[in-house]
């Protein structure tokens, strides 16, 4: 009866999420939660749910989504100061099946990527030491406006989504006992 109970449950919140997410790309199959927005110049926008483990950089879900092979490729450029090594985004480019989406470097006015971070009123700017990208998070990254990104993740798709993924480890877990 549990057994039943459990996987009603988690088949509805996967079927809700499912449905709340259309158009979005899943990557990873951790416990905790995320998303990455990417709008690009051409008037493309991507959401990238991410399922992850630990906590990470801005630039390092970028990676991760990069490492998942759905289509985006992420280009940095180095720098240093005072013997420390850093990076910058200087371009994404997104393969969504049918089309190449792509802005790299630096054109003129706005025409560079800016990062904006969801808070409880909504995307905001960041342009100072980033926030790191853990359970929750929202990071967007838009090229070429200094306008916020075109989606915002729902609270509560992020909630089911971590519904359901603590649902799929506990099952994992369970298996793995038995």
């Amino acid at each position: 009866m549990k057994s039943y109970m459990v996987g009603a449950t988690l088949s509805a919140v996967l079927l809700c999420t499912q449905l709340s997410l259309a158009g979005s790309v899943f990557v990873g199959d951790g416990p905790n939660t995320g998303a990455v927005v990417v709008d690009f110049q051409d008037g493309y926008s991507v959401k990238f749910i991410l399922g992850f483990t630990d906590p990470m950089s801005h630039t390092d879900a970028l990676l991760f989504i990069k490492d998942a092979n759905v289509g985006l490729t992420v280009h940095l450029n180095a720098y240093e100061i005072e013997g420390v090594t850093s990076y910058y985004l200087d371009g994404l480019t997104y393969d969504d099946g049918t089309s190449m989406h792509s802005n790299i470097g630096y054109g003129y006015g706005e025409n560079w990527w800016h990062f904006w971070v969801i808070g409880d009123d909504g995307w905001y700017f960041h342009n100072a030491a980033p926030p790191m990208f853990d359970a929750g998070s929202a990071h967007g990254w838009v090229y070429g406006t200094a306008a916020p990104p075109s989606q915002v993740p729902e609270p509560t798709t992020l909630t089911l989504l971590a519904a359901a993924g603590a649902a799929v480890a506990l099952r994992r877990r369970k298996a793995k006992c038995a």
